[in-house]
């Protein structure tokens, strides 16, 4: 089993200008006429893919994002024209695969414009094989401050997949979860595109919606695999997106991505959102620990269920049960407060706090009824 783990641009690696030399053009695989196809291409990637049977990656984002200054009248609503502010942020991430189980970690910030814009935040999404479970800590006032959600097997891993964060990650080491069914509705180009002095092939997905068209290109790059170097989308043929990526070679574990930057516009041009990415640490079909991919919610988390589309609420204990919780419990009083209910001597302190203030109700009485005697008198 091949064994890699290693910070990038302190391993010995093959640079790209040097791998084209090595990389004979009869690899690539042609079809009967003599044209590259999207079989393959796909063919290619699952090559690719079968590598890489487990994945540990640790990367650093630095996010611009634009946000609305004030909270919008529709939630739904995209007025690109309301008064926005970006943002700067730079936060660290990883993502472990192994087979059908999954780990997400995520240290990104989180908007909430009632809380007066970003708070401090840490996500674990974990997928075993059997159950979904994600766990939030944040520092939002008015809310709760640990939640937990635990959802059916494969859940977490679907919503992984969806994160256009990590599209570059999952191209690259699982292209068959994404990447292959989009460009199943495309067709190869008999245009070519120069990208860092490489000649890349483009495989352009085209879909119509009303009146509108939108254009997706991807720059596949021939001598690397068809490794994906950039992607393009337009609308109406305007540009309003672009991903970049970039790679090494590792003699032990093959082609790697290095790093990854998007770019996302707003219909007037101005800049929306631009994330750029350098991966730190990899580890290459190393031995993953099975408590990788188990988590468990500290005392006073707030656990949602979610079955058939519905959610049950629960809380946990210090001794590791849940306790259930209705919404009109949670409207009143947080999670501590609920647990703390349980104790004991919890009904025993509310009685003595509840006779304190019955006494001194009463001894302010007897001092007043006095004082109100005493001016009686002495009238």
């Amino acid at each position: 089993m091949l064994k890699f783990l290693t910070t990038l641009g302190a391993i010995p690696t093959l640079r790209l200008g040097c791998f084209v030399l090595i990389v004979s053009c009869a690899g690539i695989a042609l079809s009967q006429d003599g044209e590259i196809s999207i079989n393959a291409i796909e063919q290619r990637w699952l090559e690719r893919e079968a590598q890489f049977a487990t994945i540990d990656i640790s990367w650093r984002e630095s996010e611009v994002r634009r946000r609305p200054q004030e909270a919008p009248k529709d939630p739904f609503s995209t007025n690109e024209n309301a008064p926005s502010t970006l943002h700067r942020h730079s936060y660290e991430r990883r993502l472990v695969l192994s087979g059908n189980q999954a780990r997400f970690e995520d240290n990104a910030p989180q908007w909430y414009l009632s809380a007066g814009g970003y708070s401090t935040a840490k996500t674990i999404e974990v997928d075993d094989g059997v159950v979904s479970k994600t766990l939030t800590k944040h520092s939002v006032p008015d809310t709760f401050p640990l939640q937990g959600v635990i959802q059916a097997q494969g859940q977490v891993s679907k919503n992984l997949h969806s994160l256009n964060d990590l599209q570059a990650l999952f191209d690259h080491y699982r292209p068959s979860v994404r990447l292959m069914p989009l460009i199943r509705r495309g067709i190869v180009s008999q245009r070519t595109v120069q990208i860092n002095d490489r000649e890349c092939i483009i495989v352009l997905v085209r879909r119509q919606s009303g009146k509108r068209w939108f254009d997706i290109s991807y720059s596949l790059d021939p001598q690397l695999g068809f490794a994906v170097r950039r992607i393009v989308q337009e609308v109406d043929a305007k540009v309003v997106g672009q991903h970049d990526r970039e790679y090494v070679v590792n003699a032990e574990s093959g082609l790697l991505l290095q790093s990854w930057k998007m770019t996302t516009l707003l219909s007037t041009g101005e800049l929306d959102r631009e994330i750029e990415a350098t991966i730190n640490e990899q580890k290459i079909n190393g031995t993953v620990s099975p408590d990788t991919f188990t988590l468990s919610f500290p005392p006073t988390t707030l656990i949602t269920k979610v079955a058939g589309g519905e959610g049950t609420h629960a809380i946990q204990r210090t001794d590791g049960s849940t306790r259930s919780v209705s919404r009109s419990e949670l409207s009143h009083l947080t999670p501590k407060q609920i647990i703390a209910r349980e104790n004991p001597g919890y009904s025993l302190l509310l009685w003595m706090t509840v006779l304190l203030a019955l006494g001194g109700v009463l001894f302010g009485i007897l001092v007043l009824r006095r004082r109100v005697g005493r001016s009686l008198h002495c009238s």
